[in-house]
């Protein structure tokens, strides 16, 4: 019982955390498969040969084993935990028309959504951040390819995810190559949409590649832009975030002229239109977290 429970957890783990996105989804099934097999032909050996009756080692290595499962154990409830949140959600249009999506990292705490809540729970801690799939389930031709036309998302059309007014569109960030970050402009182009109630940030598209612009009404589903992998992203993917309590008064976010210098690299984010804290969010009443699938 004792190294079934240690196994079992470890095995839960992988299952749900694991990077399968980097070759197939499809292989966490075949893993636990394998799993269940290779653990009923453990229990028989043993039931054989009696080794379960030689105990479950030395006092060190029973509090290293104890130490081990107890720390994958929090991580495995984390996981299930991410999925639940306080508060009302915005419920938004999915961004994308059609094709099978994963997200890879969003979620209501740190085990789920580590890089936007670790940066800051309040601006960042319920955006997502959604990749696409090819048809094997896995995001990308290769495990970590060069090139950015090899990831199933580049250049996929980006939607408006639900009514507003165009209040900030940045297009002018040069593509990265896949891995490495651009720490100047963080967000590279993206674009923010003013609704009712709350603001969308939509952002890591490709240069001159966003359909809209400032002042410019959109409705959900209308076509705002390419995604690409701009900014501080190291792969092609969408960030998408729903901020509340904005500020909504520009005067006070105007900086004087000696403030506006090179060596300030987020300057430019010293706007009312980035104010808000982070709100929870859903598409079509759903709230997605890591490694999850969505299919249109």
């Amino acid at each position: 019982m004792f190294h079934f429970i240690g196994s079992l957890v470890c095995a839960v783990f992988i299952f749900v955390i694991g990077g399968w996105a980097y070759l197939s989804f499809y292989l966490k099934w075949v893993f636990a498969i394998l799993y269940i097999v290779i653990f009923i032909l453990t229990v028989q050996k043993r039931n054989r040969s009696g080794a379960g009756a030689k105990g479950i080692g030395t006092w060190q290595y029973v509090t290293f084993r104890l130490l081990f499962t107890a720390t994958i154990t929090f991580l495995v409830f984390g996981y299930f935990e991410g999925a639940n949140f306080s508060g009302k959600a915005v419920d938004l249009k999915f961004p994308f028309r059609k094709g099978k999506y994963y997200v890879m990292q969003g979620g209501a705490n740190r085990v789920v959504n580590a890089a936007h809540r670790n940066y800051s729970v309040d601006q960042y801690g319920f955006a997502m951040d959604i990749s696409k799939l090819y048809s094997f389930e896995n995001r990308a031709d290769g495990i970590m390819p060069m090139n950015v036309k090899d990831y199933a998302l580049y250049g996929d059309t980006v939607l408006s995810p639900c009514d507003g007014k165009v209040i900030m569109v940045a297009d002018t960030v040069h593509t990265n190559i896949p891995g490495y970050f651009n720490i100047r402009n963080v967000h590279g182009n993206h674009v923010i949409i003013q609704a009712k109630g709350f603001r969308v940030f939509l952002a890591h598209f490709i240069k001159k590649h966003i359909f809209v612009k400032e002042g410019e009404s959109v409705k959900a589903g209308q076509p705002l832009g390419l995604a690409g992998n701009s900014g501080f992203s190291a792969e092609p993917h969408l960030h998408i975030n729903v901020l509340k309590d904005y500020d909504l008064n520009p005067d006070e976010y105007k900086l004087d002229d000696k403030n506006k210098n090179a060596t300030r690299p987020n300057h430019t984010y010293d706007d009312y239109r980035y104010t808000g804290t982070s709100s929870p969010f859903t598409f079509g009443g759903e709230f997605y977290i890591m490694n999850d699938i969505i299919s249109r």
